[in-house]
């Protein structure tokens, strides 16, 4: 081969080899655990939720952003940049929670000032800073992306002890010991004031209607006693 072939064969080939080196693309994957989620190059829509595109070498600003009309609608920035044409996969999780529990449980979650729920509760991770209250206990600021899930929160107590309550005071188990008792007693002597007056209508003897007076005035101080107690149980209870 002389060397005017040689020539024209570089002057061929050189050019398809340049462009080849030009358009040399790397395949970019985004995946994403949100289909609606909206994905922008360059500030260019390039699609939607689990997609690809072929970028050439260069830096690009990637947007990929949740589609809701919520104010606080979660938005992912970065930045790639392709040196080679390797194939690259972008992961963004919107979905990615932590479980969120305090102690003592049932309290206030706010976030930007906006009562997002009590807890138990689960939580999307981010990086705002949320607030929790709770009445009687000292107001605690967190920040979603420090919690652990499962870690419990707990609060500091500020408010006076809470005392007993009426069921569990002397009182009240005095009280209804009292009643129980009176209506026990009520019950008997009204039993047996009944029993002397049905041999009074058998037999007219005044000795059994005599005892009959005698045990119904017992059983109706008893029964008067049974309400007073009752009053008092209700009076505790109310004023408690």
């Amino acid at each position: 081969m002389n060397l005017n072939k040689i020539i024209f064969l570089v002057i061929l080939i050189f050019p398809v080899l340049s462009t080849y080196g030009q358009e040399c693309r790397a395949k970019v994957f985004f995946k994403t655990d949100l289909p609606s989620s909206k994905v922008y190059v360059n500030n260019e829509f390039a699609g939607k939720g689990n997609m690809e595109v072929e970028l050439e070498k260069g830096i690009y600003n990637i947007v990929v952003m949740e589609e809701s009309d919520r104010w606080d609608a979660k938005t992912f920035s970065d930045t790639l940049k392709i040196e080679n044409c390797s194939d690259t996969t972008l992961t963004y999780n919107f979905k990615s929670e932590v479980y969120l529990d305090t102690d003592p449980q049932d309290v206030y979650v706010y976030r930007d000032s906006s009562l997002i729920g009590h807890t138990p509760l689960f939580l999307t991770v981010s990086n705002d800073n949320i607030v929790l209250k709770k009445p009687g206990f000292e107001n605690k600021v967190l920040k979603l992306n420090e919690l652990k899930s499962g870690e419990k929160i707990n609060m500091n107590f500020t408010g006076k002890a809470a005392g007993k309550n009426f069921f569990e005071k002397n009182v009240f188990k005095i009280l209804v010991g009292g009643i129980l008792s009176l209506g026990a007693v009520t019950a008997y002597y009204k039993l047996k004031a009944d029993d002397y007056f049905d041999q009074y209508q058998l037999f007219g003897d005044q000795h059994d209607l005599d005892r009959t007076h005698k045990y119904d005035l017992i059983s109706g101080i008893t029964f008067g006693a049974l309400q007073v107690g009752f009053g008092f149980l209700i009076y505790y209870f109310l004023s408690d």
